[in-house]
Order: structure tokens, then sequence, then C-alpha cells
């Protein structure tokens, strides 16, 4: 969720927000309203301006109050409404209304929550529809540093369907790879995409008689394409104990960057901004996770997949001894049946500052013979990172108070491409639960603040990016008032955005 409103701007009244999209085709703004205000907020409305999605919320206003101290989470449904306008963006500008005053916010869209079930056109369909839509209105851009290339199209197909980006068909022309699909937004509106595969970019083609959605749309997709494909957990949310999963699992497809496969390091890079993934495969086994957080506490889930014609047996699972995590581990499966798939939950509590994650040892037998791995599991310290909104002047105060080694570390690293300011906020924001400052800072900085949470004690910490708008370059500086914090976010942060200069 992110913050769109913070208790400064809303005089004690913070907002975090995210958008979701729900069975059967259904959107909503889950909200939470958190008062840190010693006043009773209450005789709320919320408005949209015109977009371009035509949304709407269902009830406008809001029939609840938030009591000094409370957090209350609420689910708003949106509906889609005749009146399209506004700018051409995924930013939906929107006025909150209460007792204390008026808010202006801009909440963040991804083009994929907009998109219906029913947008599949056959082949026949979308050839005539290609044809009848102009050749000038055909919008072409190169897009990089994806997680999709030729090598795993099926994935790529998968992640796509699952957002209601709908395949049709798929040619290869002089040995490229060429995939057709089609989609179709809230408002109506019809849209066909090509894909064209020349490693390590891909071509977007999108045709619409509505052209003015060009851009929009292909940023929007270029975000579904940073979007890893994992097979769907068998659960929403793990409460209690955890039944087992009945169903027979398809047989997961690699998330794989162009020339790897099986890369136990890359899956679990992207772990570090993810809340569910694959930690391990080979052509026996997959494990996957899925996480859940709140301040020092967390949930792990592990999911345990066998591929083979033969039970897993003989199942056994340990964490050793961690400096800052404690553990409460549900007992393993006593067997896992051939194409079938297990679960294992672990709760976590995070109990003080710590680099390294934890490792996980699975053992078990299959036939007559015996199998260890040791996984690495997503339990870095920015999942106990909970959003620091603070301003411009609080920042440098605390900037200035955390100088010199083990409080203050800087790296440069470099990118797969130059700035990217928007994408840089989103990871920092949605994938390190930092809080984005506004303030005077170059265009090319990201500046952020959070809070690392352990059972007793919360250690600020504070985050400045320089990317460089002609080099593929960024410095990484992060200050904490504890050394080992400020290490480990430090090489988090340089793992995701890059890879460290040699000297």
């Amino acid at each position: 969720m992110a913050v769109s409103l913070s208790f400064q701007d809303g005089q004690g009244l913070q907002l975090t927000t995210v958008f979701a999209r729900r069975q059967p085709g259904t959107i909503f703004l889950d909200c939470t309203f958190e008062n840190r205000n010693n006043i009773v907020f209450n005789n709320f409305s919320f408005l949209f301006n015109q977009n371009k999605f035509g949304l709407q919320l269902a009830t406008p206003n809001l029939g609840f109050e938030v009591r000094p101290g409370e957090i209350k989470e609420v689910q708003l449904q949106l509906i889609p409404n005749v009146i399209v306008g506004g700018p051409t963006t995924n930013l939906i500008q929107a006025v909150l209304k209460n007792n204390v005053g008026t808010f202006s916010i801009n909440l963040h869209i991804p083009l994929y929550v907009c998109l219906t079930e029913d947008g599949r056109l056959d082949k026949n369909e979308y050839i005539k529809s290609w044809q009848t839509i102009p050749g000038e209105n055909e919008f072409n851009v190169d897009l990089k540093d994806t997680l999709y290339s030729s090598a795993n199209i099926p994935a790529l197909i998968a992640m796509l369907e699952a957002h209601n980006v709908f395949y049709v068909a798929a040619r290869k022309i002089s040995e490229k790879e060429h995939l057709y699909l089609s989609l179709k937004l809230v408002t109506g509106n019809i849209i066909l995409i090509e894909f064209f595969f020349s490693t390590p970019i891909i071509r977007l083609s999108i045709k619409t008689v509505h052209t003015d959605l060009n851009a929009l749309l292909a940023g929007g997709i270029e975000e579904l394409l940073r979007i890893p494909f994992t097979p769907a957990p068998a659960i929403n949310a793990p409460q209690g104990s955890i039944a087992p999963a009945t169903t027979t699992p398809q047989r997961p497809l690699s998330v794989m960057l162009p020339g790897q496969t099986n890369d136990s390091a890359q899956w679990f890079s992207y772990s570090i901004i993810s809340n569910n993934g694959v930690l391990y495969e080979d052509p026996g086994i997959q494990i996957g996770f899925q996480t859940f957080f709140q301040r020092e506490l967390g949930r792990l889930v592990i999911y345990y997949g066998n591929f083979l014609e033969e039970p897993f047996t003989n199942i056994s699972c340990s964490i050793a001894p961690h400096e800052g995590l404690s553990f409460q581990m549900q007992s393993p499966p006593q067997t896992i049946a051939p194409k079938q798939q297990e679960q294992q939950l672990i709760n976590v509590s995070c109990l003080s500052q710590y680099d390294e994650p934890p490792i996980l040892t699975i053992a078990f037998s299959f036939g007559t013979r015996n199998y260890v791995k040791n996984i690495k599991l997503p339990l870095v310290t920015t999942k106990f990172v909970t959003p620091l909104p603070v301003t411009e002047n609080d920042f440098l105060r605390t900037w200035n108070d955390f100088n010199g080694d083990p409080l203050e570390k800087q790296v440069v690293v470099n990118t797969k491409s130059q700035a990217n300011i928007p994408y840089t906020v989103g990871a920092i924001t949605e994938g390190f639960n930092f809080a984005a400052i506004p303030g005077s800072w170059a265009a090319n900085h990201v500046v952020a603040a959070g809070s690392f949470c352990a059972s007793n004690k919360q250690i600020p910490v504070l985050v400045r990016l320089e990317l460089s708008v002609t080099t593929p370059l960024c410095r990484i500086t992060v200050k904490s008032s504890n050394g080992v914090v400020t290490q480990s976010i430090l090489n988090l942060l340089a793992t995701f955005l890059g890879v460290p200069n040699t000297p």
C-alpha cells in the first residue's frame, strides 16, 4: 500500500491505499485510515476527478468515523462512469473531505486493474480489427530490462492472462518470435497488442482507435512486464492452521532472465521486493513462498511442489538459530504425493537488527535416494521496515545526525538503464516499504525514510538515491542509528538496483 495522504498533510489523519480487482470483475480501493490526532475524524466523502478510466466511487459519502489512535481498514467499490476525461495518466486525482478539511490526493492505479475479463478476441476478430484500424494509429515502443524474453514466452503468457491480457496467436517470422494479444478497458475500448522479441529488447506495438491512450497503455504494459510469473498459491491468506493443497499443480513455469535457467540467486533477488514467488526449482521439486508482514511480525508460507512420479517421504525441515529472528514452525508434511503440492507455515518475530537472512534446510527421500537442500529465505531486513513519512526539514535534521561509518554507508552501482524516477520510487515505496519524502531535491534524486521494527526498538532509516541522467549509474546512501541495519539495507538496495562498481 502507498501513503496517499501523510499525517502531516492530513492534520493527523494518514491514508494509505491500493487498488485491487476482484471477481466478478469489480474494482476496489482498499484504504487504511490512521488517526494520529487527538480528535475524531468523521463526515468523510471521497470524490474522484474525471479520469481516463471513467471510474468513480460507488458510495462517495463514507459513513464511519476514526477515533484518536484508531486504524480503520475499508474497501471502497468503484464503478465505471459514462464520463471519461481528465489527463492521460495512471494517476487519478481525488478529493477527500472530512470534518477537519479538504485534501487533494493523487492515486496511482495500475493499468491491469482496469482490464476486464471479456477482452479475449479470437484470431479472426483480431485480424479483422487490426486491418480496420488505420495504419497511422499504430504506436511502437521498445521495452528494455523486463523479466521476459523469447526464452520464457509461456511464463509471459501465463502472467498476462492472469492480469486480463489475453493470448490470441504466436508465430515466428525470420526466426523471431511474434506474440499477439488483446485486452479491453473498463471503458469498453478494445486494444490490440503485438510483441516482437529481439533480445534483449521487446518491441511493443499497440493499435487502437483511441490513440490518445497510447502512452498510458505502453507504460501500463511495461509495468506488467516487471511482474514475475509465479504459480497461484493454494490459499489467499493464512489464518490459523493451513490445510494441505488438494489440487494437482500444473508444472510451474520458471521466471527467468534471458540466458538463465533455474537461477536461485535471481529468484531471491525478486523476493527482496515481492511477497510471493519461487525460491528454488529443479526437475524434481519447486519451492515457492508467500509472506505477510506487520511491523516486527511476519508469516511465511512455504510451498513444496513434487514434479516426480514417486512420493517424497521422510521430510524434515529446520532453520538454524538466527541472530535477529525467532521462528515458530508448523511441522512439515509427512509425505508429498507425486504431482502434488503441500505447504508449511512459519511464524516469524524480529527480535533485533541483523544482516543475513535465515537458511531453511529441507531433507527428504524419494525411492532409494536422499535429498538435502539449503534455501535462503526471503526474510530480509526491509520486510520489517514500515514507511516513515516526515517533512523535508525533519529528514534533513535526522540525516545530519547520522554521519560517518558505520551509521552512514554509500556505494555506486551500475544500473540497467538511465534514470527511471517513477519506477525507482515505486520500487522504494512498494517493494522496500519506505515513504518517499517530497522536497526541494534534485529532479534525479529519490529520498525516502522508514523505520526498521524489532520487538524492543524502532530504528529510523534514511535513504538517498542519486540516479544519473546521462549514464546508467546510481549512488546509494543509507543512514541509520545502527550500523548493522545501515549495511544490510545498503546491500539490499545495491542488489536490486544493480551491481557495485569494482575498484
